[in-house]
């Protein structure tokens, strides 16, 4: 998700690249940042995480404030197909245990199954059809914040000049 992207080691940001952002990096035209970047994409019918400059195993290693070394440094939210869970945690796609639970709110879960079982039925739905798409909205509208909108100020060209973070000015 936009604005999610997080390098605990280095406790700065990471930025969110879109495509052509991604390929100015990597043809060189930005030489350095301060801050590492990310790009999202879909690669044999899964989306994955890039980051760059890629980082070694040793920089994803941090000591937490009671002294634990952690091997999560780098942390970016997003969106899960994964609607159920087991009792240990994991993911699913589908209920297949008496014990998994719902990741979705349980209103939400109805209205989808109430809409959908009187369609199977042959039966007036639009109601609840739209009932379930309002509770749908209203879960994403909660989910976050929304994308930051440019308002034009990236007109130079490049999207990421090469500018110093420090020593700029100073003789």
């Amino acid at each position: 998700m936009q604005g999610t992207g997080w390098d605990r080691v280095e406790s700065r940001p990471l930025t969110p690249l879109n495509a052509q952002q991604w390929q100015e990096w990597k043809s060189g035209l930005v030489q350095a940042e301060v801050w590492k970047q990310y790009r999202v994409k879909g690669v044999d019918g899964a989306r994955k995480i890039f980051i760059n400059p890629t980082p070694s195993s040793s920089q994803c290693t941090f000591e937490t404030r009671d002294g634990k070394k952690v091997k999560i440094g780098l942390v970016v939210e997003y969106y899960s197909k994964n609607w159920a869970e087991s009792t240990a945690g994991a993911g699913k796609t589908t209920l297949t245990a008496g014990t998994d639970v719902l990741r979705l709110p349980s209103d939400l879960m109805e209205a989808e199954l109430k809409w959908r079982w009187l369609r199977s039925l042959s039966r007036p739905y639009a109601d609840e059809k739209f009932e379930a798409e309002h509770l749908c909205e209203q879960l994403l509208a909660q989910s976050g914040l929304p994308e930051t909108l440019d308002a034009g100020l990236t007109t130079r060209g490049l999207s990421h000049p090469n500018i110093p973070e420090t020593n700029v000015g100073l003789s």
